[in-house]
């Protein structure tokens, strides 16, 4: 019998081949208060998905298949973080993104407490800073989509203006820079500014959705 009926036989039978391994690794590794078997099966089978729409040599989920993930499953069609993300869950991986790092990235979407996401939000904030810290320029490249005007002129200044409003409220120790101390400081105390320099986790309720969905073209 089939695992999902959205895939062929031949797709089947690849998937248990490749994955059967894989699924055992990680159900040894994930917390179990977390993820169940069954929903470990349903994210192994969409990221088979994505894989064989790019053919069944890919080995890994491209930047391209987990920006396209973003924008069907999440409604994130401009998603710019997506280097960042592969290189915090996968630093070994060169341009992909393996199965165990796509199920330890929906844990950190759906099962993460405030702590883990801050540690995963700053990290995609800082990417190849060596301090690990946000400058004024990074802020500003991190802000730059915020702001529209119709004159260049007016949208740079309003950028500067805004990145000026973002440093008075996250420096908190007026060094010029955000550091993790200062971003923790104030994210604890209103978890609101968790993504203030940019979204980067989807929205919970569509993640959900989406697995509900998978669940029910699964045959367990």
């Amino acid at each position: 019998m089939k695992l999902d009926l959205t895939i062929s036989e031949t797709e089947d039978k690849l998937f248990r081949i490749l994955y059967s391994d894989v699924r055992r690794r990680i159900l040894r590794e994930v917390n179990a208060a977390n993820m169940s078997p069954s929903l470990i099966e349903c994210l192994l089978i969409l990221y088979f998905k994505f894989l064989v729409a790019n053919g069944h040599r890919f080995k890994y989920m491209t930047g391209k298949q987990l920006a396209n993930l973003y924008h069907i499953y999440f409604n994130m069609p401009d998603f710019d973080f997506i280097e960042e993300i592969i290189s915090y869950i996968n630093p070994t991986v060169r341009n992909g993104l393996s199965a165990e790092g796509f199920i330890k990235l929906v844990e950190i979407w759906a099962f993460s407490n405030l702590e883990q996401k801050m540690k995963f939000c700053f990290a995609i904030y800082t990417y190849r800073d060596p301090r690990g810290v946000i400058t004024r320029n990074r802020l500003k490249k991190l802000c730059r989509n915020m702001i529209y005007m119709e004159s260049l002129e007016d949208s740079y200044d309003l950028l500067n203006e805004y990145v000026d409003i973002v440093l008075r409220k996250m420096d908190v120790d007026r060094d010029g820079i955000i550091s993790y101390r200062d971003y923790e400081s104030i994210v604890t105390r209103n978890p609101r500014l968790l993504e203030f320099a940019g979204r980067v986790m989807p929205d919970i309720t569509r993640l959900y959705e989406t697995i509900g969905d998978m669940k029910q073209t699964s045959i367990t």
